[in-house]
């Protein structure tokens, strides 16, 4: 079921702390995706946030008036060759998932990206290079996270690494850990085929893989001349109602974050999701 609904909250606009939690109390949210770099102008760098006073700060206003952050977005690419790239990346989230702990965060999540270390296709993503590359990176970072009673969840994507259902069950077999969890956008892992039959691909998404879905993106696509082109929710084809029914007859619970969305858009999808 849909337990609580969130929004990604650079989508606000670049807020303090403060201003950010006002805007959940306004919309009647519960908590956020919260990626500091986008959503806090005093933020500069990775390191800025994971110091322990600017993290503190960040936090308190949540606490104060009982909203939650769903999980810190740091999306950083652990699946190129770059060495001195990737230990920097391995050492931002493990600082992350420091600041999980500290405060009380279960999540902290990332994409599985490309073999080129700027994120652009590579023709080898969906060979077993491109699968191993992305496993061996992040094995280190699983035990890490485990260590601190903290998840790791992993964003799969058509145009990234792990690009399909069936890559996602041989990812989490291979990791075989109790902390990995799974940030379901259907958008990112839709492609032309399964548009076709979305009812189809929901139901096989979570009959493999419900137990351990914490998340939900929830945001439209459209494809243009071949091309997929992401949209505000209600904008696209993607089937929302029986997105919501498979989540909804689900036992596990689901944090929904909403993608992209105006002031006026929102308010009319919170009062829509929660009926």
């Amino acid at each position: 079921m849909i337990k609580r609904l969130g929004i990604r909250a650079h989508d606000l606009g670049t807020l303090s702390p403060k201003e950010l939690v006002s805007e959940l109390v306004r919309f009647d949210l519960q908590g956020v995706q919260l990626a500091p770099l986008k959503a806090f102008e005093h933020v500069k760098t990775h390191e800025d946030f994971i110091d322990t006073q600017t993290s503190d700060g960040i936090m308190l206003p949540f606490q104060e008036h009982n909203k939650d952050v769903f999980l810190f977005g740091c999306y950083l690419n652990h699946s190129h060759d770059q060495v001195n790239k990737l230990e920097a990346n391995s050492r931002i989230t493990k600082g992350y998932i420091d600041v999980a702990r500290r405060h009380k965060v279960k999540l902290v999540g990332t994409e599985t990206f490309t073999l080129n270390e700027n994120g652009k296709p590579h023709p080898l993503d969906h060979t077993d290079q491109g699968y191993y590359a992305f496993l061996k990176n992040i094995e280190h970072l699983v035990a890490y996270a485990e260590d601190n009673k903290v998840f790791f969840g992993i964003e799969p994507a058509f145009h990234h690494i792990i690009c399909d259902i069936e890559r996602t069950k041989r990812l989490l077999r291979d990791l075989s850990s109790r902390s990995v969890r799974l940030i379901f956008d259907p958008c990112n892992l839709m492609t032309p085929e399964l548009a076709k039959n979305q009812k189809g691909f929901f139901e096989d998404y979570f009959e493999a893989f419900e137990a351990y879905t914490d998340i939900i993106h929830f945001k439209d696509f459209i494809y243009e001349k071949g091309d997929k082109v992401f949209l505000t929710a209600g904008h696209g084809h993607l089937d929302h109602q029986h997105l919501k029914a498979v989540a909804n007859q689900s036992k596990h619970a689901f944090d929904l974050i909403l993608e992209g969305m105006s002031a006026h858009e929102l308010t009319k999808a919170v009062e829509h999701l929660k009926y």
